[in-house]
């Protein structure tokens, strides 16, 4: 495990993280249009807590996955932001998150969730690249990125 995936999976950031996760993911629901709209609020509805609940599950294999892409642009020695950084590369990062969700999904013996994440599948790689750089944004937080903020 990577220093970037312990300090978001510290057990005094965890909450933190996962929180500010949600709050994207809201963001992100609104602006995604009625069926994303209507199926998040439905979810959270019945269960108020599902959305924290899956960011918490998932945060471990997305930390590491943003973990690889944040190394990189340290390496490159960037004088821009993180989340500036990744934006061009925000379809190819949403892949990888997706394969891991997928990969839940395919494992699970609930028939209408398998039904609902296929239906809305083909969609969501463009709703979670766009909340690519908001993630990026978080993360860098807790990394203590110097360049967090700089937007020229």
């Amino acid at each position: 495990m990577g220093k970037l995936v312990e300090m978001l999976l510290d057990k005094n950031n965890r909450p933190q993280v996962v929180a500010g996760c949600v709050q994207i993911v809201e963001a992100q629901a609104a602006k995604a249009g009625f069926i994303v709209n209507t199926a998040y609020r439905a979810a959270t509805k019945a269960k108020p807590d599902a959305a924290a609940k899956a960011i918490d599950r998932l945060l471990p294999d997305f930390a590491a996955i943003f973990e690889s892409h944040y190394e990189n642009y340290l390496t490159q020695a960037c004088d821009i932001a993180f989340d500036e950084w990744i934006e061009p590369k925000a379809y190819d990062l949403a892949e990888q998150m997706l394969s891991v969700t997928d990969e839940l999904v395919e494992k699970s013996g609930k028939k209408t969730l398998k039904k609902t994440y296929g239906q809305l599948r083909k969609s969501a790689v463009k709703h979670v690249a766009a909340a690519v750089p908001a993630i990026a944004r978080l993360v860098a937080t807790y990394a203590n990125d110097p360049t967090q903020g700089k937007h020229d």
